[in-house]
């Protein structure tokens, strides 16, 4: 007979399962002898220590463990099923009131209830230990193992099915103008695209978008290396290590000052950088990490953009464009994360404001006039703070 019947006839017949464990209470004068105890042999009437009667033999304070009857005790385990499913708690059960919740049951997932007792979560159906997006993991199909997280995609302006690094969202499903190709190095142009013109070193960038085709370690995708003025990115601008700048004062004015960059020393600008009518382009200037003053340029008529600029993370000034006719976008300011003001006028060939995609916060004005030609706010998605005015006009 097994030990669950057993248990169960004896509950039936009016006896607990623990009371069989042993002997009644009533049997405890059998197990330990305690009226044989003589305290009367100990002589204290004698005051004399020598007369002392210490002979522990003389006192009965034996135990009488010989009449314990061992036999009886049960060391079984008593399992109950209380729901009857066919498992008990020892068995695994995790709720013996519920019968459709034991080893081996059917899971329903995501009711928070654990039916099979496999102490998995509820919500990790696939069981790749990431929890549904829909209960709060991140886990965009829980029915596939191999998908644990959100895709990248990246953004597809011009509409030639390869998308620009620089701008990436992660989401479950692809977004309206995203694409998962990132390899576009000019999304402003659907003719510039992957496999529009030959990639001669097998990098995954044709020479279109890359800097140079000849070396497959430079490409858009690539990493930047301090000090070795390569530009490995092909952003414009070789990288260098900030953190060792060192502060240098007064202007400077490009291109008059255009070879000062030594890529060993880069320098934080304590005063204003100038950009001449005369300069055609700032790819001299990567040593600059930091202006504490303005960047000003006024009618020039051949920078496009800021390449050469993509190492300053911070302008505590003016970024002042005034009257530029070639300027375009903002490309080459990628490490711009705040300035003071920003105020762009009369710029005819300004498109969008592409380049500043790290700019987050301008911590006083925001003046846009006379601007014809722009398109779009591409650009300034990562704004988030404008402390002043945000001022629009005839545009």
């Amino acid at each position: 007979m097994s030990i669950k019947w057993l248990c169960l006839g004896m509950l039936l017949g009016g006896l607990g399962c623990a009371g069989d464990k042993t002997d009644s209470a009533n049997d405890t004068g059998e197990q330990k002898d305690t009226g044989d105890t003589d305290t009367d042999d100990t002589d204290t009437d004698d005051t004399d220590t020598d007369d002392t009667d210490t002979d522990t033999d003389d006192t009965d304070t034996d135990t009488d463990t010989g009449d314990t009857d061992t036999g009886d005790t049960d060391t079984g385990t008593c399992e109950m099923d209380a729901d009857g499913d066919g498992y008990s708690i020892q068995d695994g059960d995790c709720d013996d009131d519920d019968a459709s919740i034991h080893p081996g049951a059917e899971e329903v997932w995501y009711d928070g209830v654990d039916q099979n007792c496999d102490q998995a979560s509820d919500f990790d159906q696939d069981g790749d230990g990431v929890d549904s997006i829909d209960y709060g993991g991140e886990d965009c199909d829980d029915t596939d193992p191999s998908i644990t997280g959100e895709a990248t995609w990246y953004r597809d302006s011009d509409g030639d099915g390869a998308g620009d690094f620089a701008w990436a969202m992660e989401a479950c499903s692809q977004p309206g103008g995203y694409v998962a190709d990132y390899t576009d190095c000019d999304d402003d142009d659907a003719t510039i695209f992957p496999g529009s013109a030959a990639d001669q070193d097998s990098d995954g960038f044709d020479v279109t978008c890359d800097c140079d085709d000849q070396d497959s370690s430079i490409n858009p995708a690539a990493t930047d290396s301090y000090g070795d003025v390569i530009d490995q990115d092909c952003d414009g601008t070789p990288a260098v290590d900030c953190s060792a700048a060192t502060f240098i004062s007064g202007a400077v004015n490009w291109p008059t000052d255009d070879g000062m960059c030594d890529p060993s020393t880069p320098y934080r600008l304590n005063g204003d950088l100038l950009i001449d009518t005369t300069a055609s382009d700032l790819s001299g200037a990567y040593c600059l990490c930091a202006v504490k003053g303005d960047i000003v340029m006024s009618g020039n008529t051949a920078v496009t953009d800021f390449q050469g600029l993509g190492n300053v993370s911070k302008v505590d000034g003016y970024l002042y464009l005034y009257g530029n006719g070639a300027l375009v976008n903002f490309k080459g300011l990628g490490a711009l994360e705040t300035l003071k003001y920003l105020y762009v006028d009369a710029n005819a060939a300004l498109v969008d404001f592409s380049g500043l995609e790290s700019l987050n916060t301008i911590r006083k004005d925001f003046k846009l006039e006379d601007s014809w030609s722009l398109k779009s706010f591409k650009g300034l998605e990562s704004l988030e703070t404008i402390d002043g005015s945000f001022d629009l006009w005839n545009n």
